[in-house]
């Protein structure tokens, strides 16, 4: 199971299943609410036999020193409080945001959100796309794929870059009214 995003959650890790399912592993990372995409660093979780058989499969030295002192100095106190309030911020402003895309006309869904971005349908993901662009804002847009068709990915930011998205398409919805 991903747990990529779970500290943005409210859900209990499945990780507590373990002694029900020998045959669960649990995936983490420390690339999204500690921030250290870069480090390539994370845990499985699982039961013994089969952590022993993957403990065989990485090869020595598989981290660098300074990768693992940055790992080091974010599992630190302080680097678990900086996390928390991390995520703590980067909830309520997904919240935030997700309030104000709803009240937008180009908007037509917003799915609720256990991670740090928003699912967004669009009335015209084509027009919306090229909006953000010119407004030097980046979103992940599925063109490609019918089962999302005309909708876009968005990371939440900092208050600033939230802000810049949100009134972009705020401009955008008044220049059609």
């Amino acid at each position: 199971m991903d747990e990529a995003y779970i500290e943005f959650s409210d859900a209990d890790s499945v990780a507590l299943q373990l002694a029900r399912f020998d045959n669960l592993v649990v995936l983490r990372t420390l690339s999204k609410a500690w921030g250290l995409a870069g480090t390539r660093c994370g845990a499985v979780i699982g039961n013994e036999g089969i952590i022993e058989l993957l403990g065989r499969l990485v090869p020595p030295y598989a981290f660098s020193t300074p990768s693992s002192d940055r790992v080091l100095q974010s599992l630190s106190r302080v680097g678990e409080s900086n996390a928390r309030k991390l995520v703590a911020e980067t909830i309520a402003e997904r919240e935030r945001v997700r309030n104000a895309l709803r009240d937008l006309p180009c908007v037509t869904r917003v799915w609720p959100s256990d991670a740090n971005f928003l699912l967004v349908k669009f009335a015209s993901l084509g027009d919306v796309s090229k909006l953000l662009a010119q407004n030097h804002v980046l979103v992940r847009a599925f063109a490609d794929s019918p089962l999302l068709a005309n909708c876009a990915r968005i990371t939440i930011g900092t208050i600033e870059q939230n802000d810049q998205l949100l009134k972009a398409l705020d401009d955008q919805s008044g220049s059609r009214s």
